[in-house]
């Protein structure tokens, strides 16, 4: 679970911005609000963030993107390449500051707190420690010494025994590279807990992205197949069920230089998806007893005469689109073993207000004291913001000040957002910010 997420001097964000999940004292929907007894704590299932456009939703959005990057998949970056940092670009000063990012991480029962800055050219500082350990247990700590143009490294007591090993894994981490993500692949078990939790916990999806586990659960034989078509049908979209139907491998709209390549590299079992060049839907190749086969998603829906037609998926609205993007995910956090954190940007993108509210009440309604999965969203759409929905402490607003400058509260900063407040009232008058400021002419 994530505890907090801050960023400092990213995009828009100038000075430092956090969104926490920490409960609040409030006891307004506390049946669904994660209890650890060890930490004698509560943490949030979910946090919105409301705002208008450009206010800043999307920037922190990728924020957490870079991130995961960072961690996961750092070392794509070429030995001279340029971080893809992104600073703040309308002060001077903060155009020569590094980019600081921390988490504040629930896994298992322990907490862990990691954090790094970077600029273009390298990491500036990075620290891993566990804050559940008798007393704050430092994993490795790594600051860039700008006198001597080389890195210092402090490892906690801890590592005594491995001491050797990760400084030899220091010396071969790169400028530009993470020491997280290259002692966590070296199999420093130390770290691995957090290094896995960017890289399998964490799920981050775009407004315009495809949810990869579509095709997985589209499978008739997964375990989320019923359920996913079972959500589906509570969305008024014509669909019965969502299959998977063959198509020829010679007649995909792929080049056939891409689709030898994928094919040579594919295993037997094995099953990788492989989109058009139109990027609309992709196509599933499998290799099973040494032929390889390719399969398409379809919507099948009733005739009048109660028979099944096949719709191709891109002959569906943009809505419906949408709502097959994010069924797998919704699917998955129903799960009361899960333990994903999803990061929905414009959670609300082509969909009715209802559908997007019913969306969101999907994953609540499956919430308990035990849940440990989460749903960080972003929107415009206030239909959302609601106490018969949410709590004051799950709402955020995103707002861009009049130095261009993006900050992001809680609902519950403000003393006026009582339990009776009318909560899109008070955001449409102004009471609360977040607004955006037009001019008509």
């Amino acid at each position: 679970m994530i505890i907090s997420f801050s960023v400092e001097n990213w995009m828009s964000y100038r000075n430092k911005s956090e969104i926490t999940f920490v409960a609040t004292r409030e006891q307004h929907h506390g049946e669904r609000v994660t209890k650890v007894k060890r930490l004698q704590a509560r943490f949030l299932p979910i946090a919105v963030l409301f705002g208008g456009n450009a206010s800043g939703k999307t920037n922190f959005f990728r924020a957490l993107d870079f991130a995961k990057f960072m961690v996961t998949r750092g070392y794509f970056l070429a030995p001279d390449a340029r971080i893809p940092v992104e600073p703040y670009l309308l002060d001077a000063d903060s155009r020569k500051k590094p980019t600081t990012m921390a988490f504040r991480l629930l896994i298992g029962d322990d907490v862990y707190a990691y954090e790094f800055s970077v600029d273009g050219i390298r990491v500036i500082h990075e620290k891993l420690f566990r804050e559940t350990a008798p007393a704050d247990d430092v994993r490795f700590e790594r600051t860039y010494d700008a006198v001597s143009e080389g890195y210092t490294y402090e490892f906690g007591a801890a590592h005594e025994q491995e001491k050797q090993l990760l400084e030899l894994i220091a010396k071969s981490t790169r400028g530009n590279q993470l020491f997280l993500m290259m002692a966590s692949t070296q199999n420093v078990m130390a770290f691995k807990p957090v290094y896995d939790w960017f890289d399998k916990t964490l799920c981050l999806i775009a407004p315009n992205a495809h949810y990869a586990p579509k095709e997985r659960y589209a499978d008739e034989s997964a375990p989320y197949f019923a359920r996913m078509n079972a959500i589906l049908a509570n969305f008024d979209t014509g669909i019965k069920r969502i299959v998977r139907k063959p198509v020829s491998v010679d007649a995909l709209p792929i080049p056939p230089a891409v689709v030898k390549m994928v094919t040579d590299h594919l295993k037997e079992g094995q099953t990788v998806r492989v989109e058009s060049e139109d990027r609309t839907w992709p196509y599933l190749l499998t290799r099973k007893d040494g032929v390889v086969t390719a399969e398409k998603l379809v919507a099948c829906h009733v005739s009048h005469d109660g028979h099944e037609e096949e719709f191709e998926l891109e002959h569906e609205s943009d809505g419906t689109k949408r709502i097959l993007d994010l069924l797998p995910a919704f699917a998955d956090m129903e799960n009361k073993t899960s333990e994903r954190v999803y990061v929905i940007d414009e959670i609300d993108r082509c969909l009715h207000t209802y559908a997007a509210r019913k969306l969101v009440m999907t994953f609540l309604d499956g919430c308990t004291n035990d849940t440990r999965g989460q749903l960080l969203a972003t929107t415009h759409d206030i239909g959302l913001l609601s106490q018969s929905l949410l709590r004051r402490d799950e709402m955020w607003l995103a707002e861009r000040n009049r130095d261009e400058v993006s900050e992001i509260f809680a609902v519950s900063d403000f003393s006026e957002a009582r339990k009776d407040t009318d909560l899109r009232k008070s955001y449409l008058t102004g009471r609360m910010g977040g607004l955006p400021s037009i001019v008509i002419r």
